[in-house]
């Protein structure tokens, strides 16, 4: 008699095994820890809460972690007085504002009305704004007050000299709907963000508007209110003390999962991550964007001499973001740089002065100072107090597949394929 059974699981290697068992090499785990996608953090041994790990401060407002795991600005307004439109910072053009007399979109009794002036065929009203020659969105709330559909402008022009710059019609319903229109302004110089004008808002149009909001990037994110000053935003300083983790100033290994963007107009070598010193720049570890913005380097330093240069990657399209899982090795005479499963190169020559103390690991910054700020997003930061070898830094960043388990009980099959490194 015979018996036949066919077993298949699949399962992710996160199920398998977790954040901790995935990152375990020779028996040991690393001495540091992020694991921003399953919120694991292990730092001196223990599992510890994020404000545990990292030190966070700024000068101005947040970053934030959103709802899709990514970390983005917190709100920032370049715009003052966003909800007073009858304020003289609003320059009106053939209408008139009646404050505080509609319902907002937050429930409030904050929107204002405009009225076209009797018989204009022209009617609009602007902000006085600057900021950086960069992308930026403005955006305002609008619902039509007539009790049907009509169209306006969204325009943003420079003004000395005057530069058109953008124009977009929107149709403005009786139903609150938040309008924007991005585009990258010409310089610091000050611009104009128009609603109506361009014969597009007339006479018997009724507008109730609420919420402008100027800001860097693509889309509007969350509102933020301004009166007489704007809320301008400034970069995180994210960084860990050594004196927190495992720390080995002799030599070590670092991964770091995530997509970084490359830009072929930046300058200033914007750093992924930085393990060096807060007082003096000349021995550092550091994983920066070259200056074209093509290529991230692994470049450590000694007495501000670079000792190996290391390209993760070449010549990448400017202004994408790139996902990758990153490896480097420090040692003395000993530097390896791999990306994604591919040992890039190595280097048996160089020093890390190992008697020079490095006491801050800085994400996306350099370590002394705040400066040469990084775009991106993180997914994983692990740090070894040893170094690995080229073979093991390939395991542990080769592209993620799916674990699979085929067992045949009838003597002809049995295979298991486990797809992380452990002990």
């Amino acid at each position: 008699m015979s018996i036949g059974l066919g077993i298949n699981i699949q399962k992710k290697r996160e199920q398998l095994a977790g954040p901790l068992r995935e990152a375990i090499v020779d028996g040991k785990h690393p001495g540091l820890l992020l694991d921003f996608d399953d919120e694991y953090y292990l730092a001196n041994g223990g599992k510890k809460s994020l404000d545990e790990v990292i030190n966070f401060t700024r000068a101005g407002n947040a970053t934030m972690v959103d709802s899709d795991g990514l970390i983005k600005w917190a709100p920032h307004n370049l715009v003052a007085y966003s909800q007073e439109f009858d304020n003289a910072a609003w320059v009106k053009q053939n209408l008139t504002v009646s404050s505080n007399t509609a319902t907002a979109p937050d429930g409030t009794d904050t929107a204002d009305v405009c009225t076209p002036s009797s018989g204009t065929g022209d009617a609009g009203i602007r902000a006085i704004a600057s900021s950086t020659a960069s992308l930026h969105v403005f955006a305002v709330w609008l619902k039509s007050s007539t009790g049907s559909s009509f169209d306006v402008n969204l325009i943003v022009n420079r003004n000395v000299p005057y530069t058109s710059v953008a124009s977009k019609s929107v149709t403005v319903t009786t139903s609150w709907q938040l309008f924007s229109v991005s585009t990258t302004l010409l310089d610091t110089s000050s611009h104009a963000f128009r609603i109506g004008h361009g014969s597009s808002w007339v006479d018997g149009e009724v507008l109730s508007i609420w919420g402008a909001q100027l800001e860097a990037g693509s889309f509007p994110t969350s509102y933020i209110k301004t009166t007489g000053s704007t809320a301008t935003r400034s970069a995180d300083v994210a960084s860990i003390p050594v004196a927190d983790f495992g720390y080995n100033n002799k030599e070590g290994t670092i991964l770091v999962e995530g997509d970084y963007k490359f830009n072929t107009s930046g300058s200033g070598f914007p750093r992924i991550l930085e393990l060096g010193n807060t007082t003096t720049s000349e021995n550092r570890i550091v994983i920066y964007i070259s200056e074209s913005g093509n290529d991230a380097v692994f470049g450590p330093l000694a007495a501000n001499v670079q000792q190996a240069s290391i390209n993760l990657f070449a010549d990448q399209t400017d202004g994408v973001f790139e996902a990758s899982k990153m490896a480097i090795v420090f040692a003395e005479n000993n530097f390896i740089g791999v990306r994604d499963g591919v040992t890039k190169a190595t280097d048996t020559s160089g020093t890390i002065v190992p008697s020079e103390p490095r006491d801050i690991l800085a994400i996306g910054r350099q370590a002394a100072g705040s400066s040469s700020v990084g775009t991106g997003h993180f997914k994983t930061i692990k740090y070894y107090p040893r170094a690995l070898t080229s073979a093991q830094l390939q395991a542990l960043t080769e592209p993620r597949s799916d674990a699979t388990l085929s067992l045949t009980f009838d003597g002809l099959e049995s295979s298991f394929t486990e797809n992380y490194i452990h002990g």
